[in-house]
C-alpha cells in the first residue's frame, strides 16, 4: 500500500535514483542469490517498495543504502526459503532414488567461492566490493558498526584468497587487487572469463 499521493511532486527524483541502482541491485542480488532472474526479480521488488515510499526514503541520509538493506533482507527471505525447498527436494530424491545426486549448474570459480562463504561474510563483501557501498553505508545496511563490517569484508576477502587461486589471472591485476583490496574487479573478470 502507497505511503502517499503518486503525483509529479512525490516521485521528483526516483526514475533517475531507479536508474542509478538498478544494476547496483541487480549485482548484489545476483551474487548474493546466485540467479541472474531471482535477482531481478527482488530488485524490482526492492524499487517498488523505494516507490511506495519515496518521499520518505528521498529524504535519508543514504537512499541507496536503504534499497540495499531492503534488498538484503529480501535476499535473506528468498535463501531460506530455497534451502528450506533444496532440503525438501533432496529428502524425497534420496527416498525416492537412493544415491543418485542433486547436482547444481557449474559456475566460475569466483562465484562459487562467493557462494561458499559465510552468509555474513558473503553480505559483507558483495556490498562492499560488488555494490561499492561505503564501510559506513554497508555496516548500516546490516546494522552493524562499521569496524564490525571491516572485520567481516577482511575475513571474507581472506577466505576468498586462500579458495580462489590467481596464479592463472592476470599478474598486474592479481596485485591491484592485492594491494587496493580491489575483489570487484577480480571478481568482475574472473566471471567474464570462466
Amino acid at each position: 500500500m502507497p505511503h502517499g499521493g503518486t503525483g509529479p511532486a512525490m516521485t521528483e527524483g526516483f526514475p533517475e535514483f531507479a536508474a542509478r541502482e538498478w544494476p547496483r541491485l541487480v549485482g548484489t542480488l545476483d551474487l548474493l542469490c546466485g540467479s541472474p532472474e531471482v535477482a531481478e526479480e527482488l530488485a524490482q521488488e526492492t524499487l517498488v517498495r523505494a516507490y511506495e515510499r519515496w518521499p520518505t526514503v528521498a529524504n535519508l541520509e543514504s537512499p541507496g543504502g536503504w534499497a540495499h538493506r531492503v534488498a538484503v533482507n529480501l535476499a535473506r527471505s528468498q535463501l531460506r526459503r530455497r534451502f528450506a525447498e533444496q532440503r525438501a527436494h533432496q529428502r524425497l530424491q534420496r527416498d525416492a532414488e537412493p544415491g543418485v545426486a542433486v547436482t547444481e549448474p557449474a559456475t566460475s570459480a569466483i562465484r562459487q567461492a562467493v557462494s561458499r562463504l559465510p552468509p555474513k561474510l558473503r553480505v559483507a563483501v558483495v556490498l562492499r566490493y560488488f555494490a561499492e557501498l561505503s564501510a559506513n553505508e554497508a555496516a548500516a545496511v546490516l546494522g552493524i558498526s562499521p569496524a564490525a563490517l571491516r572485520t567481516r569484508t577482511h575475513r571474507g576477502l581472506a577466505l576468498l584468497r586462500s579458495q580462489v587461486p590467481l596464479d592463472d589471472a592476470d599478474p598486474d591485476e592479481a596485485r591491484r587487487a592485492d594491494v587496493h583490496g580491489d575483489a570487484r574487479t577480480a571478481l568482475a573478470k574472473r566471471q567474464t572469463d570462466g
